[in-house]
């Protein structure tokens, strides 16, 4: 993983001591793992990372991580609800230090089912020529027929609702993979950006305790 030949690709696990919806959530075990231990084994089992470290505000996970043989990175102050991710990731590159890595990652734990061949396939979309990379999985409700209110009154985002469509995706949040010249830009999206497409059951992403009952039944 560390031949002198191979780029510097560097992943960054964000995990956050406070939650709103869920709180400690990154240290609440899934089945036989918390989902910090979790997204430490998926940055293990890559092929491709050279390296990963875990950016935290919390000394509870700081310690948590370290036990598992984690690089740490503290934030200098408690995560905002509303904190920029790429500002975030920026901060972690900055303290890891040199060498500069040529491509991020970010690995949320957030996301429990995602694996080290779904980490090398975003990466590699980037090593092919991409300015970054994400990981998919198709929507599961065509937003042409989703609405807005005005009080009980509907207002439908497409005139045309029922006309044939090709399917569209959305956002798993587990791999996001960008070169560092488009990361030092502000953005964790350049023109050329890929995707990877995933299954709906690797793509759980626990912001609720619904979204964590889902995820036990899948564990």
């Amino acid at each position: 993983r560390n031949h002198c030949l191979a780029p510097m690709i560097l992943g960054v696990v964000p995990a956050r001591g406070h939650s709103r919806r869920l709180p400690g959530k990154n240290l609440m075990n899934l089945g036989s793992a918390t989902l910090l231990t979790r997204a430490i084994a998926s940055a293990n089992d890559s092929r491709l990372l050279s390296e990963s470290v875990v950016l935290t505000d919390d000394d509870a996970i700081r310690r948590a991580a370290i036990r598992i043989g984690a690089r740490v990175v503290m934030e200098p102050e408690p995560a905002k609800d509303d904190a920029r991710m790429v500002d975030k990731i920026r901060y972690a590159v900055v303290c890891v230090g040199g060498p500069w890595p040529e491509i991020v990652v970010c690995l949320q734990p957030t996301s429990p089912f995602r694996t080290g061949a779904v980490i090398d396939a975003t990466i590699q979309k980037v090593l092919d020529g991409a300015d970054s990379a994400q990981t998919v999985t198709q929507a599961c409700y065509d937003p042409h027929h989703m609405m807005m209110l005005d009080g009980d009154r509907a207002i439908f985002l497409y005139e045309d609702r029922w006309a044939s469509r090709p399917p569209v995706y959305m956002p798993t949040g587990a791999v996001y993979a960008v070169r560092y010249a488009t990361l030092i830009r502000g953005t964790m999206q350049g023109k050329d950006h890929r995707v990877v497409v995933c299954e709906p059951e690797e793509s759980v992403n626990i912001n609720s305790g619904l979204d964590w009952k889902l995820a036990e039944v899948l564990a």
